[in-house]
């Protein structure tokens, strides 16, 4: 299935439009590879999967408790009695605690939402990376393993949920397109592309089609409805490959 990604690459640009059902400005290349991403999952699930809804719902109450400097409701979201002493243990502690919250899911009824899928590496990942872009916007400077967990709490306490729920589909979609066009070898196979399309594809792609989610979102919303947005993103999604079907027929 590698092979349509890295015949689109690079080549301009899907079907797009403006307003209530509009569809983001996405490479044709990094539309396909979501394609392949869905097809390649036995579950079909890159939307309605159990990791990436529960990611959505902890970064929210995570910046709701630190915005009323909550520490011990931080504590009781993560089960934890102390804090990790830094940043990146902080981010572990998240993935565990979800990592726990799926196991249950898993003897329990899914209710429609797959608990185990492939996507599940690309949601703990975009964790870190969210949270770590979170503190560079907050420290204005490189960010390094000793950042204390202080500085995420405080980081958090200034944030808006929405905010961090947009990097956070932004580095999960992000992630996805990056890890196909490595696995399928497009680099090798294509080396005429231009030598920012990695990045494009986090940077404007996965960017493009975060921004459209949220758009219809105040972004001083403090609370929006996980599974509604994820129902847009599942919608959206085949938005986008309806129209670039049918862009390629034309």
């Amino acid at each position: 299935m590698c092979r349509r990604g890295e015949d689109t690459l690079g080549r301009g640009q899907g079907d797009h439009s403006s307003g209530p059902n509009a569809v983001p400005l996405m490479s044709r290349g990094a539309i396909t590879l979501l394609a392949i991403a869905q097809e390649n999952d036995r579950h079909k699930k890159i939307a309605d999967n159990e990791a990436l809804r529960a990611a959505l719902e902890y970064v929210a109450r995570l910046v709701v408790l630190c915005s009323k400097e909550n520490v011990s409701g931080v504590r009781s979201l993560l089960g934890l009695r102390e804090l990790p002493a830094n940043w990146f243990g902080f981010c572990v502690a998240i993935v565990d605690a979800i990592e726990s919250r799926i196991d249950t899911l898993a003897h329990g009824d899914s209710d429609g939402w797959s608990a185990r899928t492939d996507f599940d590496r690309s949601v703990f990942l975009a964790i870190g990376q969210s949270i770590g872009d979170l503190l560079r916007e907050y420290r204005g400077e490189r960010l390094t393993l000793d950042v204390k967990t202080d500085s995420v709490l405080v980081a958090l306490r200034q944030a808006t949920s929405i905010h961090l729920q947009r990097l956070l589909i932004r580095n999960y979609v992000g992630n996805i397109l990056q890890e196909l066009f490595d696995t399928c070898k497009i680099r090798l196979s294509a080396p005429g592309l231009s030598k920012d399309t990695e990045q494009n594809l986090r940077e404007r792609d996965a960017q493009a089609l975060a921004d459209t989610l949220f758009e219809r979102y105040n972004p001083n919303n403090t609370i929006v409805d996980v599974v509604e947005l994820l129902a847009l993103f599942r919608n959206t999604l085949a938005e986008i490959w309806i129209r670039d079907a049918s862009s390629l027929k034309k």
